[in-house]
């Protein structure tokens, strides 16, 4: 396991040092900000004009944030992933890695690793906007502690970003680790005393389903990428198969008849996101049908590196 988290240092500091990876967290981060502000100002509007012609104010959440991450996630995640094997066995450096004392499994989950690390330091750059929505909704209503945690969060995200800038990854990785524990405690503290704002259950469901995700994309993204030496051809199956199973089968499974419906989505990838997780509700079924794509992911890619151990 050692050699694992070896190689999954090292595939997160090379992200910090690729443009592709830079493009991609500005992509989701620009998009993500630009949503939010549409959001809110549209909440802002309404409330300024007596709350439309039902007369109440419909109060902003993070669902709208989390549906265009995990759409960001479908068109982006691919570059991410493309070049984890493929580009390995382009320089000619697998073999290399074959060669040293290094199990199958080691090298797929250490890459699969470094690229979760990565995509949850973009992920906890998000955790903002719960904590604006909860100062916006509940005004004065223990101003001052949202205030704080506001300010402790930037805090600590700067804290991140400076010690990745300056090469410190480890010391980036124990921070990005903090405000994730952190911002959960503080969710539940919220969410078991009941202090008036956002729904933090319904906070806590969507991140847990946004991480399975991240999880889910990132190991099918290594499995395929094992299977091609050439970037380009890796990106495109990769995408192809995420749209498959982010919209496609949903789409397929309404016009299914019977129980192959029933079939088509559970294996819909979106359904189990957008019908529970994001309404509050965690089943483990759901958590068990994300957990079988990382095993399966993973699972692949080390049959696809043993066979080219042995071919």
């Amino acid at each position: 396991m050692r050699n694992a988290w070896v190689i999954a240092r090292r595939e997160y500091n090379h992200y910090f040092s690729t443009t592709v990876s830079y493009t991609v967290a500005l992509t989701i981060l620009i998009v993500l900000g630009a949503i939010f502000f549409l959001v809110l100002n549209q909440a802002i509007q309404s409330a300024f004009n007596g709350g439309g012609a039902a007369g109440a104010t419909p109060a902003p959440d993070i669902k709208i944030i989390a549906e265009w991450f995990t759409i960001m996630l479908v068109l982006t995640v691919p570059a991410l992933t493309m070049r984890l094997i493929s580009d390995e066995n382009r320089m000619g450096t697998l073999e290399l890695l074959l060669t040293a004392p290094l199990q199958d499994w080691e090298l797929i989950v250490g890459k699969w690793v470094g690229g979760l690390l990565f995509l949850l330091t973009i992920l906890a750059v998000t955790l903002v906007y719960p904590i604006i929505l909860n100062i916006y909704e509940t005004p004065g209503t223990n101003l001052q502690w949202q205030v704080l945690s506001l300010i402790l969060l930037s805090i600590g995200l700067i804290a991140m970003f400076w010690n990745l800038v300056v090469g410190q990854r480890i010391q980036a990785l124990f921070i990005l680790l903090a405000i994730w524990i952190v911002a959960i405690i503080t969710a539940i503290l919220l969410y078991k005393f009941t202090v008036p704002g956002i729904d933090w259950g319904l906070t806590l469901s969507i991140y847990l389903g946004l991480f399975l995700i991240c999880a889910a994309f990132l190991a099918i993204g290594v499995g395929i990428s094992s299977l091609f030496s050439n970037q380009v051809a890796a990106f495109i199956v990769t995408i192809l198969a995420f749209v498959f199973l982010w919209w496609i089968l949903g789409f397929v499974s309404e016009f299914v008849p019977g129980s192959t419906s029933s079939i088509f989505t559970y294996l819909d990838m979106g359904s189990h996101f957008n019908n529970n997780f994001i309404a509050g509700t965690i089943n483990l079924s759901d958590i068990v049908y994300y957990l079988s794509i990382i095993a399966l992911g993973l699972f692949g890619g080390t049959v696809a590196i043993e066979s080219r151990r042995w071919s």
